[in-house]
């Protein structure tokens, strides 16, 4: 089951690379990473694209429209997973994220999750933990 990543990055920012990597390093392999890079600077834009070109799996798209919702659509037009995750460019996911992730939709029959997160600092020392508690549980059936 492919699993479509979107992940706009704005603003020239500083630690996309991060965010990147640990999509690369997932243990679910059957992914596609789908990036829009809105609001950068033509340097920023070639530099990252040329960081990972040797990763097919990562598919970089530009728009020139400096808005995260424009991106957002955009990459889920270009999605074709089965299922899309999404993540912002100032995120970490752990090594098993997808594939937890897709375990549970698969097991719950469901066709949507929500998750919790830590917030780091840079040296990946925990801040506090943001934690969302739902009370109900939407299911396909």
């Amino acid at each position: 089951m492919k699993v479509s990543v979107i992940l706009p990055i704005s603003n020239n920012y500083f630690d996309a690379n991060r965010s990147i990597i640990s999509l690369i390093n997932q243990t679910y392999k059957n992914l596609e990473i789908l990036i829009c890079l809105n609001g950068n600077s033509k340097k920023y834009n070639t530099k990252i694209k040329k960081n990972f070109s040797e990763y097919k799996q990562v598919k970089f798209y530009e728009i020139e429209e400096k808005n995260i919702v424009n991106a957002l659509n955009f990459l889920i037009e270009k999605s074709s997973g089965e299922f899309i995750a999404r993540m912002d460019a100032d995120d970490v996911s752990f090594p098993k994220r997808i594939e937890k992730q897709i375990k549970y939709l698969i097991d719950n029959n469901l066709s949507f999750a929500s998750t919790n997160g830590e917030v780091v600092d840079a040296n990946f020392d925990k801040i506090y933990s943001h934690a969302k508690r739902q009370k109900n549980i939407y299911s396909n059936s």
